[in-house]
């Protein structure tokens, strides 16, 4: 499965200390939403890292058809309708994004544009400590867990996604608020990041 571990643990601290740690076991898998983003895990190929990050805050993983909000002061159960279906959000994507290299840095986050295939100026915003939680070194190869796929939401979404068979990353966007964050995504509307520019380049 294709996240960092350290990254992941350093995003689930933050979570559980906001009290936004969800953790849901279904037939499928294993979900951790956390507000910002959530990842889904195929229960048959979940690591032992994944699981020991899990359990060092939680305490615990939940059975099959339980849920719970993870709380210093205990779980908290039935929690199941709150977490986010990831496996069934991604159904719904239907354009790909392109993650570009931008990013923008003030001094609270670092953030990154993704730009949607075909139509340059939808230019989305998502935290870029998010990205660092791909890692295609994590791949479970003995399980034949494809690659990372994605970026992928809708034309109007707020939420985007990165996917194996194993896996799936989401990602809620950003609004901008300010102005220099708004005129960089005009100014990439005129940019295509799967262009051809090779003729710009000197001999």
């Amino acid at each position: 499965m294709f996240v960092k571990v350290p990254v992941f643990k350093k995003l689930l601290k933050r979570a559980f200390a906001a009290g936004r740690m969800k953790v849901k076991m279904d037939e499928s898998g294993l979900t951790v939403d956390c507000s910002h983003f959530a990842v889904w895990f195929e229960r048959e190929h979940i690591s032992n890292k994944i699981k020991s990050a899990i359990v060092e805050l939680a305490g615990e993983i939940p059975e099959e058809g339980k849920a719970f909000l993870a709380q210093k002061s205990g779980n908290q159960y039935e929690m199941d309708s709150a977490a986010l279906d990831a496996r069934s959000a991604f159904r719904q994507t239907d354009k790909r994004y392109v993650q570009t290299p931008i990013v923008y840095s003030d001094d609270y986050d670092t953030y990154r544009f993704l730009q949607m295939a075909g139509k340059t100026d939808n230019i989305k915003l998502v935290a870029d400590i998010f990205i660092q939680l791909l890692d295609p070194h994590e791949l479970d190869f003995s399980a034949a867990e494809g690659t990372i796929q994605g970026p992928y939401g809708t034309e109007n979404g707020t939420m985007f996604f990165w996917a194996t068979d194993l896996c799936i990353l989401a990602v809620g966007a950003i609004v901008p608020h300010r102005g220099i964050v708004k005129k960089t995504m005009l100014e990439l509307a005129d940019i295509d990041f799967e262009g051809d520019y090779s003729g710009l380049e000197e001999g």
